[in-house]
């Protein structure tokens, strides 16, 4: 929940306020997780990169690429 946050606060910033819901998230596991997250949005579908590592609570967004 805390990376769908983040994902959403930094690509509405970057891209468009009307941002659409996310509509798959994956998850990979490295020193923390990385989760990629794809919103549909008006301009397409977006797939956004999450670092999260919960021990030192660092979230942080990675990549935004359109689809």
């Amino acid at each position: 929940q805390a990376a769908e946050a983040k994902a959403r606060e930094v690509f509405q910033e970057k891209h468009n306020p009307n941002m659409g819901s996310a509509i798959a998230v994956e998850q990979q596991i490295v020193a923390g997780i990385n989760y990629k997250i794809t919103f549909d949005s008006p301009e397409g579908k977006f797939d956004v990169i999450v670092f999260c590592q919960p021990w030192t609570n660092s979230i942080k967004v990675l990549d935004i690429k359109k689809n």
